[in-house]
C-alpha cells in the first residue's frame, strides 16, 4: 500500500510542471490569427470568403445577443462550415476571443439616440 502512495505522489509531481508557465493571452492577436481570415478584422466578414460560403457578421445583433455559452459551444465544436477550435484553443483563450468579439460588436453599434 505504501508503494502505491509513493507512485501517486511521483505521478502528481511529474504532472505538475506539464502545463508550463502561464502565458498572457492577447485577445485581439488571437482573433486575428484564428478568426479574421473568414470573419474579417472588423468582425463583419471577409467579402471574398463570403462569396464562397456564408460567413456570419460577428457584430450583428443576432450574434451579439446570443448567450456566451452558445458562442463558446460554436467555437469549441464548430457549426456548419466553421471548423471546431476546441482542441486548438483552451477555454480561457475561447473566452478571450469572445470578449474581443463583444468589443467589436460595441464598436460597430450605432450610438444610442439621446
Amino acid at each position: 500500500m505504501k508503494r502505491a502512495g509513493v507512485l501517486v505522489v511521483l505521478l502528481l509531481s511529474a504532472c505538475k510542471n506539464d502545463a508550463g508557465p502561464v502565458a498572457e493571452v492577447n485577445p485581439e492577436k488571437l482573433y486575428t490569427q484564428m478568426c479574421a481570415r473568414c470573419h474579417g478584422v472588423d468582425g463583419k466578414g471577409d467579402p471574398q470568403i463570403a462569396q464562397m460560403m456564408p460567413v456570419r457578421d460577428l457584430t450583428s445583433p443576432q450574434v451579439q445577443s446570443r448567450p456566451t455559452e452558445d458562442l463558446e459551444r460554436v467555437v469549441m465544436m464548430g457549426q456548419n462550415q466553421m471548423p471546431a477550435f476546441g482542441e486548438s484553443l483552451s477555454p480561457r483563450k475561447i473566452q478571450a476571443v469572445l470578449g474581443h468579439v463583444k468589443r467589436l460588436g460595441r464598436q460597430a453599434a450605432p450610438p444610442a439616440s439621446p
